[in-house]
This record gives structure tokens, C-alpha cells and sequence, in this order.
């Protein structure tokens, strides 16, 4: 609990607020570099460049972690990416928020990285609690200066659950810089129905 507790004092201390860590990674997690903490090998950059990890996701179906992580840009000091990976049972979420730069308001950039968080904790708390799909997984991938996007992703070497998501074929999209909370919303729903669905079919 060491590392988690120092990495809570390190966002708390910046006024980033507290990375969201669900209660069964809190004891392995670890320090895998200034500014990251996770709970399996990471890579800083690969999460500050924002695909391989979704990628892999999309490719296999990986053991539930946890990782946060800060980075700056090696052009402006003042600037800096905050990146916010959960693979928990039908939830695959990746977050990543940009903050500081000489032409931004300091203050209004940590309040984006705390709403962030506040949105990932609420989507983890649901994703623990929901069965978990061995056929489809929800993947949300967030980016405030990117398009957000979330979508089901299907493993066809998995096999079939009773009931497919209704939106399995739809993706929901966001413009850079929009609000997380909606899109978050829209998750935790269809994870909910999902597993209601199938709750409901196996009686």
C-alpha cells in the first residue's frame, strides 16, 4: 500500500485529485516511474501516445490492471498529459487529459483532470460490480483534445453469452474537449443492461 498511498499524496499534493484505484489493486500497485503507477509492466510513453494499449486490448483479452500516469512534453516543461488505464472485467477504459502550457489557465486544466478521475471512479464502481462478459467488452477511450469514442468489442474466439449488447454494431463518438461525464454515463448504462440482460436470461 506504500506506493499507492505515495502516488495519492503526489496528485493530491499538485491538486490533480486522487487517481481512482479500485480497492483490489491498491496493495499491488506500483511505481513504475516519476509520475506512474500500476499494477503490471507499463510503458510511460506508450500510454502518453495513446494507442497501444487500446490496441491490445482490441487484440486479446488482457488480466485486469490498473495505470495512472503524468507526462510532460519535451517542447513545453509547463505542459503535461495525465493518463488513466482500467481493464476490469467488461470494462476496458482508457483516459488521458492534457494540462498547463504558457497559453492555459493552470486552474481550469487540473479541474478537467479531477473531473476525469471523479467520471473514471464512478465507471469503476460499476464495473465492479457487474458480471463480467466473456464475449464482449466495452471499450471507452477518452481524450479531451482527441475524438472519444466508445464502442463493443467482440472475441469471437470467446464463447457466445446469452444475450448480445443491443448497441454491439453502434459506436458513440465525442468532439475533442467535451464534457467526459455524458459518454461515461452512456457506459456505465450499457454495462448495466448488458448484464441485466444476461442475468435475466439465465433464469
Amino acid at each position: 500500500m506504500r506506493d499507492y498511498r505515495e502516488m495519492c499524496e503526489l496528485f493530491d499534493t499538485n491538486h490533480l485529485g486522487e487517481p481512482p484505484i479500485p480497492a483490489r489493486f491498491r496493495s499491488p500497485l506500483r511505481k513504475v516511474a516519476e509520475w506512474t503507477y500500476a499494477t503490471r509492466d507499463i510503458d510511460p510513453l506508450r500510454m502518453y501516445m495513446f494507442g497501444d494499449y487500446r490496441f491490445e486490448a482490441e487484440r486479446e483479452r488482457v488480466a485486469d490492471y490498473v495505470a495512472v500516469s503524468r507526462a510532460g512534453a519535451d517542447t513545453d516543461p509547463s505542459y503535461a498529459i495525465t493518463t488513466y488505464q482500467l481493464t476490469l472485467g467488461s470494462l476496458a477504459l482508457f483516459a488521458q487529459v492534457g494540462c498547463g502550457g504558457v497559453d492555459r489557465d493552470r486552474a481550469v486544466d487540473v479541474a478537467k483532470v479531477r473531473r476525469m478521475f471523479n467520471a473514471c471512479a464512478m465507471l469503476a464502481d460499476i464495473a465492479e460490480v457487474v458480471p463480467a462478459c466473456p464475449r464482449h467488452q466495452l471499450i471507452l477511450t477518452y481524450c479531451d483534445f482527441r475524438e472519444s469514442r466508445l464502442r463493443w468489442h467482440t472475441r469471437l474466439d470467446e464463447p457466445a453469452c446469452a444475450i448480445a449488447p443491443n448497441d454491439l454494431e453502434r459506436e458513440r463518438t465525442r468532439r475533442p474537449g467535451a464534457d467526459p461525464l455524458p459518454l461515461f454515463a452512456a457506459a456505465a448504462r450499457a454495462l448495466e443492461a448488458h448484464a441485466g440482460s444476461t442475468a435475466r436470461d439465465d433464469e
